[in-house]
């Protein structure tokens, strides 16, 4: 259980989650109409299963990290999100 995912800002969501992730996202850019390409933009989430003390099935916690765009990180270049909540 668990996984990233992503929504775009023009996709219509399909089941009560991505509902929730649409409304954050209409929250968060509601002054900035006009300013992204909503064809490019959207809201990436994800859910994670933790034991009470943070780990997952692996054993692994969540430590400090910043967002960027993997694709262009492993081919040598940074691209980070425009907002970031």
């Amino acid at each position: 259980i668990g996984g990233t995912f992503w929504l775009g800002a023009r996709t219509k969501p399909r089941h009560a989650l991505e509902h929730v992730v649409q409304r954050i996202f209409k929250g968060h850019t509601a002054h900035l109409k006009g300013k992204f390409d909503e064809k490019k933009a959207g809201a990436e989430w994800w859910v994670q299963v933790r034991g009470t003390d943070g780990a997952d099935s692996n054993g692994e916690s969540v430590t400090f990290h910043y967002d960027r765009d993997m694709w262009l990180y492993r081919h040598g270049s940074y691209s980070y999100p425009y907002l970031s909540t």
